[in-house]
């Protein structure tokens, strides 16, 4: 009865059970390799059990509902506006560690503007912003941000490459 009605109604099931089985021998095949910064991102995961991945953006958003008085259009100027590959907040010490693996591109001048701008917005609220870039080989680098806003401190080393 369909196929009267819709004449590509055989080929649209054609196509459909070709995609199905792509689909499957896709999942089938060997895994693929897990790329460098996958690689480190997980390293940063497992020497820092209590850093999380996804949720970034709510999470600075509840900071400021919770511990600041921004109305809506303050909190969208605030940010945050960009996603670190993977983030601590520490309530208890009032600070927000941002991890930043940088495999093939460093930090642009962008993002650290847009970090330093997020440093500002977690000031007014009694919070600091530390930056901790991730080399593809697992060497890191604290910079505490809002600390070199306000009394230029200088960077250190807080971690040796990896083998």
């Amino acid at each position: 009865m369909v196929e009267s009605v819709n004449p590509f109604y055989r080929r649209i099931q054609e196509r459909k059970r070709e995609i199905e089985a792509a689909t499957a021998r896709q999942a089938s095949a060997a895994p693929r390799p897990v790329k460098r910064h996958e690689q480190v991102v997980r390293w940063v995961l497992e020497d820092h059990p209590e850093a999380e991945r996804y949720g970034f953006r709510a999470a600075v958003r509840k900071l400021y509902r919770d511990f600041g008085d921004f109305d809506a259009e303050e909190m969208e100027l605030a940010g945050p506006h960009q996603t670190p590959d993977a983030y601590i907040i520490d309530r208890e010490g009032r600070a927000v560690v941002s991890f930043e693996v940088e495999d093939k591109h460093p930090l642009s001048d962008r993002s650290l503007k847009l970090y330093m701008r997020l440093a500002l917005s977690l000031y007014d609220i009694g919070f600091r912003l530390v930056l901790v870039p991730v080399s593809r080989w697992g060497a890191m680098v604290e910079m505490d941000v809002t600390a070199k806003l306000y009394a230029d401190r200088g960077w250190r080393v807080t971690a040796a490459p990896r083998p």
